[in-house]
């Protein structure tokens, strides 16, 4: 759910709903005259109007997803937001908890499909096969090394500079691909939130430095498991990245 476009089409919506009132019909002969304008809503009509197209919106998502979010929260965070107010958590503590949540909703959402669904479960236990066959491979390269949990890199140059180690976030160019050489990201000099990114992705940049360019396999269970990423990544694929450190923000 894109928040932002929530707001701008409550707006939208309201203004585009005002003109055709104000414009009417065409007038005919004989027509009763028109009624005076009635006067624009003020701030505090229009702002609680938007705010409860907004958690009208949120509160169907939360519900429809099964997530038990406690309400005095919700319209805390979003009132500090709004206000710009310092946030109660970091930037990475909530990005690390919205990764997770999101996780969590989407392992229950596809293991309902895997039981009810025969041409999911056939496309996942195949995705599953494929991504197997493709680790076991990359692993025999030569130069290859390997990391915890079935992640295995090699090093296309090495850099110099700050270790990425517990930093904050870092900036990056990295590419993405699918076992079957499909690309599904290209991302030059982007920040992120390392908390925020899957489990395989945070512990090799971990051990990266900036000037570091890695060429990474993340086996599915350290990628998007199951859920996958839609529309471009399955369930059960593996994540090959090329990635390069170029920044550490502590």
């Amino acid at each position: 759910m894109n928040r932002a476009n929530i707001v701008c089409a409550a707006v939208a919506g309201c203004a585009a709903l005002g003109v055709l009132m104000a414009a009417g019909s065409p007038s005919q002969p004989g027509a009763a005259a028109a009624q005076p304008a009635q006067p624009a809503a003020n701030g505090t009509e229009s702002g609680y109007s938007i705010g409860f197209d907004i958690g009208r919106e949120v509160s169907a998502n939360l519900k429809r997803d099964g997530v038990g979010a406690d309400v005095e929260s919700v319209v805390r965070g979003f009132s500090d937001a709004l206000r710009g107010v310092k946030p109660a958590y970091s930037d990475e503590k909530m990005a690390q908890v919205l990764t997770e949540l999101q996780a969590k909703i989407d392992d229950e959402r596809n293991a309902k499909m895997m039981s009810s669904d025969p041409a999911f479960k056939a496309s996942a236990s195949a995705a599953a096969a494929m991504s197997k066959s493709f680790m076991e491979k990359f692993a025999e390269f030569e130069g290859v090394k390997p990391l915890d949990n079935g992640i295995y890199y090699l090093v296309k140059k090495t850099g110099t500079g700050d270790a990425v180690g517990n930093a904050r976030a870092v900036v990056m160019n990295y590419q993405a691909f699918l076992s079957r050489r499909e690309q599904v990201a290209d991302k030059q000099g982007v920040e992120v939130a390392i908390g925020g990114m899957v489990p395989g992705a945070q512990a090799v940049l971990r051990k990266m430095r900036v000037g570091d360019r890695w060429y990474v396999a993340i086996p599915p269970e350290q990628a998007f498991g199951s859920r996958g990423l839609q529309p471009n990544i399955g369930p059960n694929e593996a994540v090959i990245v090329d990635v390069e450190v170029l920044e550490v923000k502590k």
